[in-house]
């Protein structure tokens, strides 16, 4: 099988830094006032590429991070019982989230030349 070879870009996005920040930024101004609005089990229905960080963002703030999703593992929750057994009392319950793009979405060619891309 043929290695895969990397794409090289000429194109300098450094100008594009600010840009990149401010938009971390929104999408971080939106996750912490929308962490206040919420609770366990509520629904948040994301628009658009505007605030793709958001749903990470959000579940990190709410300190969701090791959420199970699969039905047939766990119900719908994040309260790790060996935590429950140390007695942690800031166990939430997690938002469902959706996340719906309006515009065909690129191609992952696309991201691979973006500077931030992976």
């Amino acid at each position: 099988q043929e290695p895969i070879k990397q794409v090289q870009s000429d194109w300098d996005q450094s100008r594009l830094d600010s840009w990149w920040q401010a938009y971390i930024k929104v999408n971080q101004t939106f996750s912490q006032v929308l962490a206040q609005l919420v609770s366990g089990g509520d629904a948040v229905w994301v628009h658009d590429y505007h605030l793709a960080l958001l749903p990470r963002m959000l579940r990190e703030i709410r300190k969701e991070t090791d959420v199970v999703t699969d039905a047939k593992k766990a119900p719908l929750s994040s309260i790790d019982e060996s935590a429950a057994e140390e007695g942690a009392t800031d166990l939430v319950r997690p938002v469902r989230m959706v996340f719906f793009i309006h515009v065909p979405f690129p191609t992952s060619q696309v991201f691979r030349e973006l500077e931030h891309g992976e």
